[in-house]
């Protein structure tokens, strides 16, 4: 009796090159998807962070005569906190213990105050800032009369409240700075991180992505 051969079917090096070269085609077809649904996911958690930031700053104004944290160079309205960050005053607002954000050596931001696609340029950068015009010490041009108050002269969904940027500061600036990092400023530039746009926080609470700059002289900046 003849013993019985088995053959066995292996890939030729030729179908083998086919193979991993039509796996290289589908990953250079799903890599460009996958990187802008995790730029989106990323646009939304940034979002939900900002909505979280506005709640606990109008939580924040009702237990202090109707106005927002003030920045921290600005004791303004809070003369009880000098010194003290907008972020470390809506801290225990937004579930974080007293005592977890404030001066270094303690954190400068946590939890929903940090944009998760924010890539710090400089040490204790900050991923949201107040507008600029919230605070009559930074913007001296006559008559800012805002000085973090909520209530405010034109409607609250079209005035800016907070928008994105990556700078050691309490404050954005709707004006994007030539030289980066900007010597002697007290505020940053928008950064632009989600998909070529950023999110704005808006007076009345509501958040929104806005793809090209708002211009400085824009009405959703100036207050009155």
């Amino acid at each position: 009796m003849e013993p019985k051969h088995h053959r066995y079917s292996a890939f030729t090096l030729v179908e083998l090159l086919v193979v991993i070269g039509i796996i290289a085609l589908l990953i250079s077809i799903l890599l460009p998807a996958l990187k802008k649904a995790q730029q989106s996911a990323q646009s939304v958690a940034c979002a939900s962070n900002m909505r979280q930031v506005g709640m606990a700053m109008i939580m924040y104004s009702s237990e202090h005569k109707s106005r927002f944290p003030s920045a921290r160079w600005n004791a303004g309205a809070d003369s009880d906190v000098p010194l003290s960050s907008y972020f470390e005053k809506i801290s225990r607002y937004m579930g974080i213990p007293d005592g977890e954000v404030g001066e270094a050596p303690k954190l400068r931001a946590k939890g929903a105050q940090i944009c998760p696609s924010m890539e710090p340029l400089m040490l204790r950068a900050n991923s949201y800032g107040l507008n600029r015009h919230i605070d009559k010490r930074l913007y001296k041009q006559s008559r800012n009369l805002w000085d973090y108050k909520v209530s405010i002269r034109r409607p609250t969904s079209e005035v800016i409240l907070v928008a994105e940027m990556n700078f050691n500061s309490d404050f954005s600036t709707p004006s994007p700075i030539p030289s980066y990092p900007p010597p002697n400023l007290n505020e940053g530039p928008v950064e632009f991180r989600h998909m070529k746009g950023a999110n704005y926080l808006w007076v009345d609470g509501h958040v929104e992505w806005v793809r090209d700059r708002i211009p400085a002289n824009s009405l959703s900046w100036v207050w009155f």
